[in-house]
């Protein structure tokens, strides 16, 4: 693996890397109900594990093609790309529950929250 080839992958899985932590560190210190703070923190956990073995992967590639035939590459390829297809799914599945769960309330129409409150004149 060459130190351009490394450089590169870091820097590209750094963005949502840092995004993830910071989503992590903000839900762990907010006070949210519990369930949807339950499934937020797991999704973003399930994410950041999905984006660290993309980058496992993306890493291992170079020392993995000249160990393999085309298409026995082709197949972990396919094996890989599907599990981390498949993480992915559940990390954003949960992340969606946990907006879902957070709504508990149902929608009020427009103007009823502004007619239902009494005005206060200064």
């Amino acid at each position: 693996m060459s130190f351009p080839h490394a450089a590169s992958q870091l820097l590209t899985h750094l963005p949502m890397a840092v995004v993830l932590l910071a989503g992590l560190v903000l839900l762990a210190i907010r006070q949210l109900p519990k369930s949807s703070k339950a499934l937020a923190i797991g999704g973003c956990g399930l994410l950041l594990l999905g984006l660290l073995a993309s980058l496992a992967w993306s890493l291992s590639i170079t020392t993995l093609i000249p160990s393999m035939d085309a298409e026995q590459f082709g197949v972990v390829s396919f094996v890989v790309g599907i599990l981390l297809t498949v993480l992915q799914a559940f990390g954003f599945a949960l992340v969606i529950a946990a907006v879902l769960t957070g709504r508990n309330q149902p929608a009020e129409a427009p103007g009823a929250a502004t007619a239902a409150r009494p005005e206060t004149r200064v």
